[in-house]
């Protein structure tokens, strides 16, 4: 597994052209770890040229590896005047490689890190499985064989728990034996799987008259993330602002809004937030303030023929968006046909 948050590699001179002398790793999106930065020291002979530090998201625009290089490909970072070399120069660009040899597993982050900050192009299938069996190993170390079946369940491909654990050992990955062993044993158990359960929520539009809500049923594995996506379904928002979540004394929202001292939305699952008997608040738009409420009505065993999400019950429909003052519009009449055909292309 790789290193956690500020650790680093120590790299010997010769393992690279350029010897590598710090890898900086971090959490990111609340899951995976990947690279942040990577601090090159002076090639040989320029030993008066002090070593540069490439943010992986900065002025100088990385880019991945062409495919000769190999399948766990490294992160090449352009343009840096390492080693009194030309900015641009492609020879630079080869000494400028961060590859496995030098820092075990840290492409896929590396790849995964460029593209979630539309810097590079989508990982392939092979880097995402990784990553999640990678991720998984982790929440397995932190919390347990279920919390990583949960991860598993999410991340890796298959029809079932066999077909996920058999691409988890082909990711290649050191840790993949260790994980598939411990998920086999905790699913031979017997103890009651978490991915097997679903929870039934009422989301209530505030202020109403008459009151407007839905009641809609998914798996307690669900992100709050996931659930943001769902309640802009169930009430017709088209997505365009702001929101948190407020659980307690904590707010919960998405990370690229930067909102102060929020937490990562997918960070935390439905069945951690909305546990029986706590009134979880979400507000979308920050200027109209549509404030909603949400409470858990009845836990459930899922049906494996069914898809997740899905709207069970309702009352009222949603009102306009945005409402005109010179022209006043009527809602639309809520349709449990379309809006559970929408939560449809979210199900797991």
């Amino acid at each position: 597994m790789l290193a956690g948050p500020g650790s680093d590699w120590s790299v010997g001179e010769d393992a690279l052209p350029v010897p590598v002398q710090r890898v900086d790793v971090d959490v990111f999106d609340g899951q995976f770890p990947l690279v942040v930065a990577v601090e090159l020291a002076p090639a040989p002979g320029a030993s008066d040229v002090d070593p540069v530090r490439c943010p992986v998201a900065g002025a100088v625009e990385p880019r991945c590896l062409d495919e000769g290089l190999g399948q766990d490909r490294g992160v090449a970072v352009g343009g840096l005047p390492v080693g009194g070399q030309p900015a641009g120069d492609p020879a630079q660009d080869r000494r400028g490689q961060v590859r496995d040899a030098a820092a075990p597993h840290v492409g896929p982050h590396a790849r995964y890190a460029l593209y979630a900050w539309d810097q590079g192009p989508e990982p392939g299938e092979r880097d995402l499985q990784r990553l999640g069996t990678e991720s998984a190993t982790a929440a397995l170390d932190a919390k347990g064989p279920d919390e990583a079946l949960c991860v598993v369940w999410e991340s890796v491909r298959g029809e079932d728990l066999a077909g996920r654990l058999a691409v988890v050992r082909e990711t290649g990955h050191p840790a993949a034996g260790k994980l598939a062993r411990a998920l086999t044993g905790f699913a031979a158990s017997g103890v009651p799987r978490r991915i097997d359960q679903g929870v039934q929520l009422k989301v209530t539009l505030k202020h109403g008259k008459p009151a407007i809500w839905r009641s809609v049923r998914l798996p307690v594995i669900a992100t709050l993330g996931d659930l943001h996506q769902v309640i802009q379904i169930l009430f017709g928002w088209d997505g365009d602002h702001l929101h948190p979540f407020r659980v307690g004394r904590r707010a919960y929202s998405d990370p690229f809004f930067a909102l102060e001292d929020a937490a990562d939305e997918d960070g935390s699952r439905v069945r951690d937030a909305c546990r029986p008997g706590v009134k979880v608040g979400y507000e979308y738009d920050f200027g109209a303030s549509w404030q909603h409420e949400i409470t858990s009505q009845k836990a459930f065993v899922l049906d494996p023929d069914r898809l997740y999400p899905v709207c069970v019950a309702y009352q009222g429909d949603s009102p306009v968006e945005y409402p005109s003052e010179e022209d006043s519009q009527e809602p639309e009449p809520f349709s449990l046909t379309d809006v559970n055909r929408k939560l449809a292309k979210l199900g797991r």
